[in-house]
């Protein structure tokens, strides 16, 4: 039988060769994913965005494709574009009332309700006393089924020159298990 349209209860309707819609909902229904990692943060002061940055020119300078998103200046449905069809995600996040950034918290709770299949992740970020945002990122993520790579990185403060450093070798070292 021919397709000549498709029309769902809610969303667009598609009327132009609508079977590339379908040849796309068949890639995507195969855990689909292309050698991209998304690095996803938010920030207060800027530090977690600093840290991002040079966890970005590691993967880069590894010769990997990555996107660097921040939370509150993309749509969440661009932002999980990207990370559905990223085999790594890395998620920054400050520690604020001894847990997860509002913006990423809400992210991973979106997230998990799209049952994200075959993922790794890694988590970063600032704090100003305890640092209680790492954990509960891998947590989350060990919760969604992703394999954590590694146990992740904090700064206390601002990242100096050593924490940039360690940033890019976590980069790189994120790339490496690509």
């Amino acid at each position: 039988m021919k397709i000549s349209m498709i029309a769902p209860s809610h969303g667009i309707i598609w009327r132009d060769r609508p079977e590339q819609i379908v040849e796309k909902y068949l890639k995507w229904a195969d855990k689909y994913q292309e050698n991209q990692i998304t690095i996803i943060y938010d920030t207060m002061w800027q530090s977690t965005e600093t840290m991002a940055k040079a966890i970005s020119q590691g993967i880069s300078a590894a010769g990997v494709e990555n996107k660097l998103i921040h939370v509150r200046k993309n749509h969440r449905s661009d932002i999980m574009k990207e990370i559905l069809s990223s085999k790594i995600l890395v998620i920054g996040s400050p520690t604020i009332n001894e847990g997860i950034f509002p913006t990423v918290a809400e992210l991973l709770i979106y997230l998990k309700g799209l049952r994200p299949l075959k993922k790794k992740g890694v988590a970063f970020g600032s704090y100003g006393w305890g640092g209680e945002a790492i954990p509960a990122i891998n947590d989350a993520m060990k919760g969604m089924g992703f394999e954590v790579i590694d146990p992740g990185l904090s700064v206390m403060y601002v990242p100096g020159e050593e924490d940039l450093e360690n940033c890019v070798a976590l980069g790189e070292k994120i790339a490496a298990s690509l």
